[in-house]
């Protein structure tokens, strides 16, 4: 019976094993006196979620409570496997702080992360379902926010969890059963700085094929 249950959730894990990779976009802004430019790339592996996407609709910017003016939206040249776009923003002058809507994919992919560099302070912010806004005076994204986006990741990867399930059944003493739980995750954590840091590259279809 536990044999067949087990089954059975990892069966319905299969289409998650893509947390590894999981659906993020990425956006750059450089301010200019009244202007930003704007550049957006998203996977298109993601893009295929939806049935229409409209760059300058789902990144928006706002002084105060006006809504900044895009233009001269194009698509432009990025590495294989996204697509990348370019515009212009000008907001109204003296119209209040600058704020930076993101409905990114959210709307289709909950998980989605959307991460914004905002020039010329070189600081990174994090947008996702439960905090599309983001004011450009505002500071850098914090530890906690960071914490908060790993422990979506584990949650949302039903593979995670279904191997540490694999994992406690195992096991017949709590203490073996901390030991493997924490050198799963040391050797999670580990995999990521690796790869964060470029010292491991790797092909992610491998990787999904072997999860």
């Amino acid at each position: 019976v536990v044999a067949v249950v087990v089954l059975a959730v990892t069966l319905l894990a299969v289409t998650r094993a893509a947390a590894h990779t999981r659906s993020r976009s990425l956006s750059q802004w450089r301010r200019t006196g009244d202007t930003a430019e704007v550049r957006l790339t998203v996977s298109r592996r993601d893009l295929t979620a939806l049935r229409h996407f409209e760059p300058s609709e789902e990144l928006r910017l706002r002084a105060g409570a006006s809504a900044c003016a895009p233009a001269n939206l194009k698509e432009v040249p990025t590495r294989p496997g996204y697509r990348a776009w370019t515009w212009r923003v000008r907001c109204p002058a003296g119209a209040g702080e600058w704020s930076l809507v993101s409905d990114v994919l959210v709307d289709a992919i909950p998980a989605h992360l959307h991460f914004a560099l905002i020039e010329p302070d070189g600081n990174e912010r994090v947008l996702d379902a439960y905090s599309r806004v983001v004011s450009f005076g505002q500071p850098q994204t914090s530890r906690w926010r960071w914490a908060r986006a790993g422990a979506g990741h584990v949650l949302s990867g039903y593979d995670h969890l279904v191997f540490l399930l694999v994992l406690a059944m195992m096991v017949r003493d709590r203490r073996t059963l901390w030991a493997l739980v924490t050198g799963f995750t040391l050797g999670h954590a580990a995999s990521l700085v690796l790869v964060a840091l470029g010292l491991v590259r790797t092909d992610s279809a491998t990787v999904e094929a072997l999860i």
